[in-house]
């Protein structure tokens, strides 16, 4: 199985999946269509896993994980690598004690060094506390702390903040009002305590993801809630509902998340105070039936205003990748349908619980295996139906497959409303935009258009009210 996935887009437009299975770790670089360019497979010990990577400013890459390559097989330790822009180890680190110690978040400072949240067994106060690593840009230690409690707290989530400090979450046993609650926890530029804060109801609420807002303030998913808060922790509002996963900051201080329950993936866009702008729901895997489950996965924003998100698809015990591309409305070359997610407001309880703090880790050199290959990539999207978003009246191309021409049949249309038909490439490149007369019937040529699967959107007054799938044989 994989997991840890996180893609990138780099400033040539192309492509970068990394992520962790089968003991070992891995990137995946593709061009602007998806099409695989280079794979690398890493391996350090017996097991390695890598749970975070981000870009480096020298256009490489850092992973963060933990390895047993130190302390055998029975204990792990955080693990950071170092890679250049063609995947090749400049350096690898391992830190931690005698138990067992992850990282599993890491960012790259306005220094151009890395900071680091995770989990230790091997220093702190309780069971397991909440870890934070600054290194330099060589992987050198610059300083360590541990906060927590008796009980079992992990960081999972970090940002730098504009005073140069920055903003840990995660969950914590230790403190709250429920089984878990989420924990924000602020610190200066190095590592000492400003404030912390915890977030819950009675039942269990893990903090999954953390972003800064243009406003200078944060938003946060816990549970499946999204929070805002402001620079001292106080809440500002709180929608629950959403069930998602992942979030990621976009053009103009919107956000674009991932939501899925057991058998599909949404994206949702929403403005700064959470109003939904369109949500698009996605099958589990449109080739394979019967597929039993897929994974939460990164979503970020393209360099054409669309998006690219990456899931996970469980099948006969193999796990599979799945990368999609959609347009800048959530519009894809895979099924997907219009969707409407629930929410409502939701009020949580807040304490400001008393950590203790601490600090350490050994640091050694290991030695990383590079192979090149292992992975395939395959086109898994191109052949599925697309699903017609609802609307408000019935749009038919006939006949379809055409080899010269077609008829888009549609409802009368009232003289006062610009409605258009748009064909898509597969991937979203415009190829042609007729405006549809008030009879209803629109004439569609292929004129110079190759053979091959296309799309269309049925767009009403600047909104998408249909979307389908045209085949030119």
């Amino acid at each position: 199985p994989y997991f840890g996935l996180n893609i990138f887009q780099t400033i040539k437009r192309d492509y970068i999946i990394s992520g962790s299975g089968s003991g070992n770790f891995f990137l995946i670089k593709t061009n602007v269509t998806g099409d695989t360019i280079w794979t690398k497979v890493y391996s350090a010990g017996f097991t390695t896993g890598m749970y975070s990577c981000a870009l480096t400013p020298d256009s490489g890459y850092i992973f963060c994980g933990s390895t047993d390559a130190v302390n055998s097989s029975s204990v792990a330790n955080a693990v950071f690598a170092k890679t250049d822009v063609y995947g090749n180890i400049q350096w690898a680190k391992s830190i931690g004690g005698v138990a067992a110690d992850y990282a599993r978040s890491v960012k790259v400072c306005s220094d151009s060094g890395y900071i680091a949240v995770g989990t230790t067994k091997s220093y702190g106060a309780g069971n397991q506390d909440i870890y934070v690593i600054r290194l330099n840009q060589q992987g050198a230690i610059l300083w360590t702390k541990t906060f927590g409690g008796t009980g079992q707290d992990e960081g999972n989530s970090v940002v730098q903040t504009s005073d140069g400090g920055f903003l840990i979450g995660g969950f914590t046993k230790s403190f709250g009002v429920g089984q878990e609650d989420a924990i924000l926890i602020k610190i200066d530029s190095v590592g000492n305590l400003l404030w912390d804060k915890t977030y819950g109801s009675i039942s269990s609420e893990i903090l999954s993801s953390l972003e800064t807002t243009n406003d200078g303030n944060f938003i946060m998913i816990v549970g499946n809630a999204l929070v805002k808060v402001n620079s001292i922790g106080d809440t500002l509002w709180c929608k629950q509902g959403f069930g998602s996963r992942t979030l990621n900051k976009t053009k103009g201080g919107r956000f674009i998340m991932t939501d899925g329950d057991a058998l599909t993936r949404s994206l949702i866009k929403i403005d700064s105070l959470t109003n939904v702008k369109w949500s698009r729901k996605f099958p589990l895997y449109p080739n394979i039936p019967n597929m039993p489950f897929v994974r939460p996965s990164c979503v970020i924003e393209t360099s054409d205003s669309g998006y690219s998100f990456i899931r996970i698809a469980d099948y006969t015990q193999n796990a599979s990748i799945v990368f999609v591309k959609t347009d800048s409305v959530g519009i894809g070359g895979c099924d997907n349908t219009a969707t409407i997610p629930f929410q409502y407001t939701l009020s949580i309880a807040i304490t400001n619980p008393v950590l203790a703090i601490a600090s350490g880790g050994a640091i050694n050199n290991i030695s990383v295996n590079i192979s090149g290959s292992g992975i395939h990539v395959g086109n898994n999207c191109l052949m599925t139906n697309i699903n017609a978003i609802e609307n408000e009246g019935d749009y038919t191309i006939y006949p379809n497959p055409f080899i010269s021409s077609a008829t888009l049949i549609s409802p009368v249309q009232s003289s006062q409303d610009k409605t258009e038909f748009v064909m898509l490439e597969m991937f979203g490149r415009e190829i042609n935009r007729l405006i549809i007369p008030s009879s209803g019937n629109l004439l569609i040529t292929r004129d110079n258009v190759k053979s091959g699967i296309y799309f269309y959107q049925i767009i009403k007054e600047k909104e998408i009210i249909k979307t389908g799938k045209i085949v030119i044989q």
